[in-house]
């Protein structure tokens, strides 16, 4: 009886862990900014914050390309804020947009209290302000990783010229049953289940999804199950890469060659 007591007791305590702390593992922001903070990015942007509801502001960059044929809304991934993805978002302006960058609350200089529905309606309220000056056909909503949970949404409530999911997962419970073996009931505690599989059905906008086979943080198998329930709308495509990894897409060419062609073909003129 001593020893199942024990047993018992640390799995409560490895639940307890897992319910505590995973706002840190699914947000790893780093340390905050300040606001007047410089963004060390060599490219051309302007910063601007957003004033939204539930008490937040947004912080987002804009990075310019000359003569833009449209814009790029790139939510990005869980670690780090512009600082690191304004690099890894530059490059996308040579297809001829603009890039607009938003760091999620709790990152760099974005502020307010967290909660799924309230990251939902940011990542909203983002492509509606640039929906004022930009024609809603001519913004492309662009997801990596935990990014394509808010880029998902965008386009299951909003027409865009297209979504791309790059790294994506079908929801947040199989990543995390993934990582812990399916030893604790995830189910219970996960406070974010991030449900993309439930929202692309919803998207009527073109998709393009991009995902490698050697991706040891969000599984392969992931993003294979979102294209199925994504595939019987005939309007998204789905590009594996051999041997990619999670954070190593861009340095193989076949993905550069996809991204041309979605955004050609989708832009409207």
């Amino acid at each position: 009886m001593w020893w199942i007591s024990c047993v018992v007791f640390a799995y409560l305590l490895v639940c307890l862990g897992y319910s505590l702390l995973q706002e840190r593992l699914i947000f790893v922001a780093g340390r905050k900014l300040k606001r007047d903070a410089k963004i060390g990015l060599d490219a051309e942007f302007e910063e601007e914050f957003l004033q939204v509801n539930f008490g937040g502001e947004i912080h987002y960059i804009h990075i310019k390309t000359p003569h833009p044929k449209g814009a790029i809304l790139y939510f990005h991934g869980n670690t780090g804020n512009v600082n690191r993805w304004g690099e890894i978002a530059k490059p996308l302006t040579r297809f001829g947009m603009d890039v607009y960058l938003p760091d999620y609350r709790g990152y760099g200089k974005s502020t307010g209290e967290r909660s799924q529905e309230i990251l939902f309606a940011d990542a909203v309220a983002m492509f509606d302000k640039l929906a004022e000056t930009i024609d809603p056909e001519l913004i492309f909503v662009y997801g990596r990783s935990l990014g394509s949970a808010f880029a998902t949404h965008v386009g299951s409530c909003r027409s865009c010229a297209g979504v791309v999911l790059e790294t994506p997962f079908s929801n947040m419970l199989d990543v995390a049953y993934h990582h812990s073996l399916h030893l604790v009931p995830m189910k219970w505690l996960l406070r974010y289940p991030l449900r993309n599989d439930l929202k692309i059905k919803l998207v009527e906008s073109p998709v393009l999804m991009i995902h490698g086979t050697k991706d040891r943080l969000v599984p392969y198998k992931c993003s294979r199950a979102l294209y199925r329930q994504a595939e019987m709308s005939g309007n998204v495509s789905f590009l594996t890469i051999p041997g990619g990894g999670h954070g190593n897409l861009a340095d193989f060419p076949e993905m550069e060659r996809e991204l041309a062609q979605f955004f050609s073909k989708n832009l409207r003129k």
